[in-house]
């Protein structure tokens, strides 16, 4: 343990942006760390950092490595204010621009929505009175000619909080922290000006780190864990890190003991950045070198949150109910079980249906069909800020993370060989469970109105629950014929919510920005309708198996906006029959649902994490 904690905290030592010196330098370190273990095939395979798309829709990210950043101005009656990104993570917003060679002094101009664009000409906007930097913002920061702004982001005050501007952009910003963000406002007020010097290198390379335990035949077993952020990142998503590179120690341990069976399959493990660099494995590995894709896939994603500070439970996210139950019930009732050993450290857990907000995601599209859960933390308080530190991370978590995720894998790896050789009490202890679950669900609506969908609600997903053939064998497509009016998608590869959502025109793409922003369980709404275009449901249909995987009566009329994004953007048509309203209004922040503290769906706030 001593190893995965020092690995944690190496990592959390580099800006690891996507495609960067600093994530590269981590890459170099983690690589090292599985060669120790003796891994096989340990490779850090580098793709181009260009920004063009490369995997299905997803885009390379853009070389960005910042060499120097330093902000300086003079509060009145104060002294000399010095922001230097070295000394202060998350200072610097991602994708700044760089600054001409001897630095740009420009105005402090405080930000007014309801000023002229002149006023903005070559200033540094200095953003207060609440107001939040939109999307919409930054386009009109560009047009009036401004070089940047500076921002007290996230809910913390004491912390920077991250801010990400387009990749490309010709714009600069900084974080700062409510102290500074007053100064700054204070500088403004007397015509002050600030001092800003950038140097960015554009030279890096986006890194993937692979490993492997070879096994026997053509099954393989993935385990991931995404390797950027800004540092330090400790907990997102460092944790996850060393938390596979600690599973690979025993699991590697265990098939030298011949524990993991004598055919096992191979496991294999990747580090790499999220989502571009999950699709490159995936592209690069299954599909183009004609590998056999993946049986089962566990994603480590924020795993060693302590519990006391962070203020978030332990969570297995499920794969979708398309794919079967097996992974699923198997990773809970390992997780059960672990925090039922180690009950003396206190701490929670709890199953989340799919939400699709990491790289687990792209396996359960149906292009895909691979069974793949995700153990995660979340909502932390301290998540995407300078305060996610090593000292937030707690060792017990991180041993409950790497124990249940590496004994997950093990049972896994004897059920590919013989189904027999684990039992299976532990499907049918899950299965009560469960059944008593969809049973409260159902009763928690059956008093009111919506009776009739408690009746359908149980129809539809009690059958769901014999559904547990061996991870990944005969997933397929329904087979139900295509429907009148049924939708269909018209993308290739995993979907890709960012990807989608740029396709859209402009105002619907500000509309749908602000609908997530209201109430992130949107997103996770939107990430499950690509899971169902198959068109062999119309909208009413698709809304139905919605509020059905959610567990609870949803809004059709906050759905149908979300439903005619894909339209709109030519992510999906409808087939032989009656238009969807592509028009339909977005409600302007109305989440899809109600919060209901009783649901079984963890999400039901807008703190939940993405990744933007």
């Amino acid at each position: 343990m001593t190893e995965a904690m020092n690995l944690l905290r190496a990592v959390s030592a580099f800006d690891r942006f996507q495609a960067s010196d600093g994530i590269g330098a981590a890459a170099g370190l983690v690589a090292d760390a599985a060669s120790a273990l003796g891994l096989d095939s340990v490779t850090v395979k580098l793709f181009e950092a260009n920004g063009k798309p490369r995997w299905w829709s997803f885009e390379a990210p853009l070389a960005w490595s910042p060499t120097f950043a330093c902000l300086s101005f003079d509060p009145p009656g104060g002294s000399r204010r010095v922001i230097d990104h070295a000394q202060s993570p998350f200072a610097l917003a991602t994708y700044s621009c760089a600054t001409p060679v001897d630095g740009r002094r420009a105005a402090l101009v405080r930000f007014d929505p309801t000023m002229s664009d002149a006023a903005m000409k070559d200033a540094i906007l200095v953003i207060g009175d609440n107001h939040k930097v939109r999307p919409e913002h930054v386009v009109r920061f560009r047009e009036a000619g401004a070089w940047g702004w500076l921002a007290q982001a996230g809910a913390n005050p004491a912390a920077r909080g991250r801010i990400e501007l387009p990749a490309a952009s010709s714009l600069f910003a900084f974080s700062l922290t409510g102290e500074e963000l007053d100064e700054a406002l204070a500088c403004a007020k007397h015509r002050g000006a600030a001092e800003v010097r950038i140097e960015i290198d554009a030279s890096a390379c986006m890194p993937v780190v692979s490993a492997c335990i070879e096994g026997h035949g053509d099954d393989e077993i993935w385990m991931m864990a995404h390797l950027c952020h800004p540092r330090p990142g400790a907990n997102d998503n460092a944790s996850g890190v060393a938390a596979v590179w600690a599973c690979a120690a025993l699991l590697a341990a265990a098939g030298r003991e011949g524990r993991l069976g004598a055919r096992h399959p191979s496991l294999r493990f990747f580090w790499m950045p999220e989502f571009c660099g999950t699709a490159a494995a995936l592209h690069e590995l299954a599909m183009r070198m004609g590998r056999q894709r993946p049986r089962a896939v566990i994603n480590l994603d924020m795993v060693g949150e302590d519990q006391t500070q962070c203020e978030c439970p332990f969570i297995v996210e499920r794969c979708p109910g398309q794919q079967g139950w097996g992974l699923s019930a198997l990773a809970e009732q390992v997780v059960e079980r672990v925090f039922e050993l180690t009950s003396e450290f206190g701490g929670s857990w709890r199953a989340s249906g799919y939400l699709g907000f990491s790289d687990h995601s792209l396996f359960a599209d149906s292009s895909v069909g691979v069974p793949a859960i995700q153990m995660t933390h979340w909502p932390d308080r301290f998540n995407h800020s300078s305060e996610d530190t090593p000292d937030k991370v707690s060792e017990a978590e991180m041993r409950r993370a790497i124990a249940a995720a590496a004994a997950t894998v093990c049972l896994t790896s004897h059920l590919f060989q013989d189904a027999r050789a684990v039992g299976d009490d532990w499907l049918r202890a899950w299965r009560d469970k469960e059944r008593a679950a969809l049973h409260a669900a159902a009763h928690r609506y059956r008093e009111t109105a919506r009776g009739a969908w408690s009746a359908g609600f149980l129809q539809s997903t009690l059958p769901d629950l014999l559904d547990t053939r061996p991870f990944g064998a005969g997933v397929t497509a329904r087979d139900a014929a295509r429907v009148p009016g049924g939708l269909r998608r018209m993308w290739r590869g995993p979907f890709n919510a960012r990807a989608m959502t740029a396709a859209l025109p402009t105002a619907r793409r500000d509309e749908l920005a602000a609908l997530i922003r209201a109430n992130k369980l949107n997103l996770a709404i939107l990430n499950t309708i690509a899971l169902l275009l198959d068109g062999t449901r119309d909208p009413s249909a698709v809304r139905q198996a919605i509020s059905h995987a959610f567990r609870r009566p949803l809004d059709p009329l906050s759905i149908e906006p979300l439903l005619t994004c894909f339209v709109e953007s030519g992510w999906a048509v409808v087939t032989d029959g009656p238009a969807l309203g592509v028009h339909a209004p977005m409600p302007q922040a109305a989440p899809a649902c109600a919060p209901d503290s009783s649901s079984d769906h963890p999400l039901s706030s807008a703190t939940a994490k993405t990744h933007e």
